[in-house]
């Protein structure tokens, strides 16, 4: 029988799954530092809306912004420097 995604070594619990759910749409926040010494670092809630597959972020109760996942052709990390 095959083995779907997600069932492989290493690959976590359906307990686990569940609460790594929970915790992406509970959300963390994060501080952004910008490459500029003029802009103040920011602290935003970045959140998973997996019903929409959007990735939302807002500063407190201020407007929310997002992407929607299904239509975003690239994540790029960028600390990455190869």
């Amino acid at each position: 029988m095959a083995a779907g995604p997600g069932s492989g070594p290493g690959a976590p619990s359906e307990a686990e799954a569940v609460h790594l759910c929970r915790s992406l749409e509970m959300g963390t926040v994060m501080t952004l530092f910008y490459s500029k010494k003029s802009q103040r670092p920011e602290r935003k809630t970045f959140q998973v809306k997996l019903e929409t597959r959007q990735v939302t972020w807002s500063r407190g109760s201020e407007k929310i912004e997002g992407a929607d996942v299904e239509t975003s052709k690239e994540l790029q990390n960028p600390l990455d420097t190869s």
